[in-house]
């Protein structure tokens, strides 16, 4: 073996027991194929979860539509229901009317009559009331509804009632009281359950209230050419015609909103007044006398009043209340 022999054969041992170092691993980028995938899955999963949202969304729209729709029916079954007792409380109130009428009608009639005329408003087995023998007769002047209660399927009525009472022997005089009575309703037909009892009725009148005044009452009034001039214009021109016109063409120009009273009574005379400035015009606080025009009757009435001034410097009233504690 010669040299060059020996030292080809250590290199090729050498070689072989040398460690083989390690390839480093590389980093994979994604390909094109896997984006796209990815990016198909992320919007399939948003349109999904889109889908899923607005299915609700619509089920709860739909949830709150029909809540909506059966407020608006039962809303409607409640205005139908309100004119039906509407109308049968008209109809009950006439009812009552009649019978209350007819119970007291005892004048120039005899038991039999009485019985026969009554009957048919009443319960079965109800007595009528015994009208032989009468001291006198109550004769109903006005028949007015007091009260309406219900209870159950039945409901008590209450009239008051304003009579002449007019005795066999003497001379008649006036009295009032309440009448009630408790009555079934079938199909807007009605009919009497109770017997009626009657009832004093208590005094309505109270004392101790002051008079409405003015609460300008204090205040500073405006000079004397100005209160003498709006004086003058109510008592020649706007009161003679609010008063006693029949056409509103005559204070149509004088009033923001036009009316009058119609010629019942007649404008006398300003018994009061008192102005004041308010801002462009002027607060009126006023006590007339007017009179009956069939009577003669006359009295006093309260007027508070806002005027102002036109564009041709003409008076007008911007407003109008029938007392002085308004304004």
């Amino acid at each position: 073996m010669d040299d060059q022999t020996f030292f080809q054969k250590v290199k090729d041992i050498l070689r072989k027991k040398k460690p083989k170092k390690k390839e480093k691993q590389k980093n994979r980028l994604p390909n094109k194929t896997t984006l796209v995938s990815r990016f198909l899955w992320g919007f399939i999963i948003i349109l999904l979860a889109l889908s899923i949202f607005f299915v609700i969304q619509s089920f709860s729209r739909n949830a709150k539509q029909a809540r909506l729709n059966q407020e608006v029916e039962s809303l409607q079954g409640d205005i139908k229901e309100l004119k039906a007792n509407s109308n049968a409380t008209d109809n009950m109130d006439v009812f009552g009317r009649y019978f209350v009428e007819q119970y007291y009608r005892t004048k120039d009639v005899d038991s039999d009559d009485y019985e026969e005329a009554l009957k048919p408003y009443l319960a079965q087995e109800m007595e009528i009331p015994d009208v032989k023998d009468l001291s006198g007769d109550k004769v109903p002047t006005s028949v007015q509804l007091w009260e309406k209660t219900t209870n159950g399927d039945r409901f008590t009525l209450a009239y008051l009632v304003n009579y002449n009472f007019e005795p066999m022997d003497g001379d008649s005089e006036s009295g009032r009281e309440i009448v009630y009575f408790d009555i079934a309703e079938d199909d807007q037909k009605y009919s009497v359950t109770s017997y009626p009892y009657t009832k004093a009725l208590g005094k309505m009148t109270a004392t101790g209230f002051d008079k409405e005044t003015s609460k300008l009452e204090d205040e500073e009034e405006t000079d004397t050419t100005s209160k003498g001039q709006v004086e003058d214009w109510l008592t020649d021109t706007f009161f003679p015609r609010y008063f006693e016109s029949e056409s509103l063409d005559d204070v149509r120009y004088m009033m923001k909103e036009p009316e009058l009273l119609g010629n019942v009574q007649s404008f006398e005379d300003i018994e009061s007044i008192k102005v004041y400035d308010e801002n462009d015009g002027f607060i009126v606080k006023a006590t007339v006398l007017v009179k009956d025009k069939q009577s003669n009757m006359e009295s006093l009435q309260d007027y508070s009043l806002v005027l102002a001034k036109n564009s041709s410097q003409q008076f007008y009233v911007k407003d109008i209340k029938h007392s002085l504690g308004d304004g």
